[in-house]
């Protein structure tokens, strides 16, 4: 019996995480099969919610994830593809069943509502503490306009909800064909007019250059919220909020309340502020947090002087007219005040402030962040208008993550695993794993709230940006949870929902017009770009990923190419193994460990030359470093790509990545641009590059 016991545990502990939708196991980069550990295991199950301290409880928690499924007549969202809602399947107890199921769906835009009655077949069941339940499914044969519409069933004495995503099986094939575009963190842009990082105008000017050269995008990374003082986190990957814009990208010279402040300009012009902003514009790294808090100011004097205005001037009126609008700035404004006196996260506040509720008494910090939302939500409009005057886009990021410490966290705590953070298992660029200090939402919980908050997520960057990279979008069909105590080598995928996260992207493009890509690096299933091309979803084309000991994969029309992301060495550093020697360093590689990477590094290099070669992009000889740049790139200028990414770092020899994942600190997200942008905009190689690649964008692909 003893010997029996632990295969039986691991039964039930398999199908407790089945329940759960963690994958017990999953394949690397090298076809081997990892498994999880058990105790990995009990503590996802933990942070997802289930009462499992141990291997004891798993039973119980069984029985109780088998109640709540099927206690619940309804799943609390449904897709209907393409406007087609053919069944539903609904749950309910024996005693219920009786009649005719009653059905209403009501329409987002409003109008006549389907209404139909019909007989439910009952096609499964369950006996749970004495009570029977019935699965029935229900014919509905409906076409319904696309939109978010709420589902309302009665069947006796049993009523449940819905909300039914009716969306477009796939985004509409919109956006730039064979276009070019430059990326470069907006954080790093630095000009002589800044604060020693880049603004919004500068954003604007850098786009009207890249147009005036037939560029059509520009790639600035997320320009989410950051929290300041010692909660700040510089990491636009993790920021304070996804539903608000950082403070530190505006412009204040092209504040209009800003003539109408006698102190906002003496803060602003005084010997003070200048000496400030000289030093941080010729320090070796950017100081994001500075730089917000020497703004935050001058904001502060501003805002005190707008509220002291007549109410009914246009601007008061315009003011009020976006917070009414936007109820979540005030309310962010609010937490953004409080974290402001307190320095430090919300968890370690009293109650009720910790749950949620903070007095709305009038509160000139609040006031100020609410005034910043405003001015910032104009700037990036007028940067978006100017773009597309010109023919260009933004580029715009949606963040997989936010910041424990933020807003989103703190506002709807439910919605995220609090005992958990998401990351990355190993693969060859990152041997440890990658852990990003971020929290993952809990599907569940996102479902019962109708995906409320993600789709508000992603219409935040929709309303200036036509192009959307959606960070890490194999997420959408499983999460690497990293649980508290853990390594990121001990990690567990857990499962999404795919098909609901697809409508809402689909459906979101097509009203908006934009073009959604996802980041699809890394260890991805094996339905991730299947599913992304039946769904209209471009995928990324990223060299050091695509390059094998054979060659080069070719990117495809749907796909959006470029040399390196954020997280990899630019070509520069690549080129010459910078990356490996930072491993040995790190200790990620051991002798035979990096012997290995050098080998196998040379072999793919001599693959990639040979192929530049046979396509007449390089000539004989032994190429140098820039030779092999620009061969790159006028390859990849000339390939199927719908879209091609330079990025300024590579053009410009930088070796040093942005952010190297599994560490912290340093340079991290604080590295500026060699040059300013006075400077490389006059560059000749700079210049005769992106002329050379629009060229070839220009002409047929090779």
């Amino acid at each position: 019996m003893q010997r029996g016991e632990p295969r039986e545990d691991e039964r039930a502990l398999a199908a407790l995480a089945r329940l759960h939708g963690i994958q017990r196991s999953y394949v690397d980069t090298h076809d081997r099969r990892i498994r999880a550990s058990r105790e990995a295991i009990l503590a996802t199950l933990g942070a997802l919610g289930a009462p499992v301290a141990g291997i004891r409880d798993v039973p119980g928690a069984i029985r109780e994830r088998h109640r709540w499924s099927w206690e619940r007549p309804l799943e609390p969202v449904m897709v209907a593809w393409d406007g087609r809602l053919d069944e539903l399947t609904l749950r309910v107890p024996l005693r219920g069943v009786g009649g005719t199921v009653a059905c209403r769906i009501e329409l987002e835009g409003g109008g006549l509502p389907f209404t139909w009655r019909g007989r439910g077949e009952e096609i499964g069941g369950a006996e749970l503490d004495g009570r029977r339940f019935v699965q029935l499914r229900l014919r509905a044969d409906l076409g319904l306009p696309l939109g978010y519409h709420a589902l309302t069933v009665r069947a006796g004495t049993t009523e449940a909800d819905a909300l039914v995503i009716a969306a477009p099986k796939a985004a509409p094939a919109t956006g730039p064909g064979r276009a070019w575009g430059l990326s470069l963190p907006l954080h790093a842009l630095r000009s002589r007019r800044s604060f020693g990082v880049g603004d919004l105008t500068d954003l604007a000017r850098l786009t009207e250059w890249v147009a005036g050269l037939g560029g059509r995008a520009v790639g600035p990374l997320p320009l989410h919220a950051a929290l300041g003082g010692p909660l700040f986190e510089p990491s636009p990957y993790s920021p304070a909020s996804r539903l608000c814009w950082n403070e530190a990208y505006l412009d204040l010279e092209r504040l209009p309340e800003l003539a109408a402040s006698e102190e906002a300009r003496r803060v602003l012009s005084s010997n003070a502020t200048r000496l400030a902003a000289r030093r941080l514009l010729h320090a070796p790294l950017v100081d994001l947090r500075a730089a917000a808090e020497l703004k935050l100011r001058v904001l502060e004097a501003v805002t005190r002087d707008f509220l002291a205005q007549p109410g009914g001037s246009p601007r008061r009126r315009a003011h009020r007219a976006f917070l009414r609008a936007n109820p979540t700035v005030a309310d962010y404004a609010v937490f953004r005040a409080a974290c402001d006196r307190r320095a430090t996260p919300w968890w370690e506040w009293d109650e009720p402030e910790r749950s949620g509720r903070l007095s709305r008494r009038r509160d000139i910090g609040a006031d100020v962040h609410a005034y910043a939302q405003w001015a910032l939500a104009e700037q990036l409009e007028d940067v978006a208008a100017g773009a597309r005057a010109s023919g260009a886009t933004l580029y715009l990021d949606v963040p997989l993550g936010v910041n424990a410490a933020g807003y989103d966290v703190w506002r709807e705590p439910g919605l995220f695993a609090l005992r958990a953070t998401v990351g990355a298992p190993p693969d060859d660029f990152f041997a440890k794993g990658q852990d990003w200090g971020f929290p993952p939402m809990r599907s569940d919980a996102v479902r019962e709230r109708r995906y409320r908050y993600p789709i508000a997520c992603l219409r935040t960057v929709l309303r200036h940006a036509s192009l959307v990279r959606l960070d890490h979008v194999m997420g959408l069909h499983r999460l690497f949870w990293v649980p508290k105590g853990f390594a990121a080598t001990d990690g567990v995928y857990v499962r999404g929902r795919p098909e609901e996260g697809y409508a809402i992207l689909t459906l979101e493009a097509a009203r908006s017009g934009a073009t959604i890509v996802g980041e699809d690096l890394g260890t991805v299933p094996r339905s991730l770009r299947p599913s992304m091309a039946r769904h209209g979803i471009r995928r990324s084309w990223v060299l050091p990923l695509e390059l094998t000991g054979k060659g080069l994969k070719q990117p495809t029309a749907r796909s959006v190419a470029s040399l390196n992301t954020h997280d990899l060495f630019p070509f520069a550093g690549f080129w010459r193994g910078m990356d490996l020697d930072l491993w040995r360093e790190r200790g990620w590689l051991d002798g035979a460990g990096e012997r290995a990477a050098r080998a196998t590094r040379r072999t793919k290099e001599r693959a990639l030359t040979a192929l530049l070669r046979r396509q007449g992009w390089l000539g004989p000889g032994d190429p140098s470093e820039s030779d092999v740049l620009d061969a790159l790139l006028r390859f990849l200028a000339a390939s199927d790509a719908g879209l091609l990414m330079v990025g300024l770092d590579d053009l410009l020899g930088e070796t040093r990545p942005q952010n190297v994942p599994g560490t912290t600190g340093g340079a991290n997200w604080r590295r500026p641009a060699r040059e300013s942008f006075e400077r490389f905009r006059a560059l000749p190689e700079v210049t005769s590059t992106l002329r050379a690649v629009d060229a070839l964008r220009s002409t047929q692909p090779r």
